[in-house]
């Protein structure tokens, strides 16, 4: 099946990672980030990216490992409309394989307060478009 959404170029993404990462902690902050945007010529405000990374860091810490960074580039690189269900399918495929698991379901219904829901296999972007639109509606 086609992939619909774009890989960002993982070599390019990572040079950039370390490049930024002087301290070689092997995680960012918001002030990495924004720079590492800007080679990546991704153009964000700091309450944008702060907003992404909420949505990308899973342990909460404020600070993006490489696959967090990887998944916000991801993001960036296909979110080209303001789609609330492509942004929000986009931020629970974490693993950027254009499906969603159960794990990333109930990862992205539990960052939004919503009710959880239960999904017996692998649900495909134009699916999770219909479920997130009922759930909205």
């Amino acid at each position: 099946h086609k992939q619909i959404f774009v890989l960002p170029d993982q070599e390019k993404c990572k040079q950039a990672f370390e490049k930024i990462d002087k301290d070689r902690s092997g995680k960012i902050d918001i002030f990495e980030l924004s720079q590492i945007m800007k080679c990546l010529s991704i153009n964000l405000e700091l309450e944008q990216l702060k907003e992404l990374i909420e949505l990308v860091d899973c342990n909460n810490d404020q600070q993006l490992n490489f696959e967090e960074f990887y998944h916000l580039v991801y993001i960036c690189h296909n979110k080209k409309d303001s789609n609330l269900a492509t942004l929000l399918f986009l931020v629970a495929d974490s693993d950027c394989s254009g499906s969603i698991d159960q794990n990333e379901l109930s990862m992205i219904c539990g960052k939004l307060g919503l009710q959880q829901i239960k999904i017996k296999k692998k649900m495909k972007y134009s699916e999770f478009c219909r479920t997130v639109g009922r759930v909205l509606d």
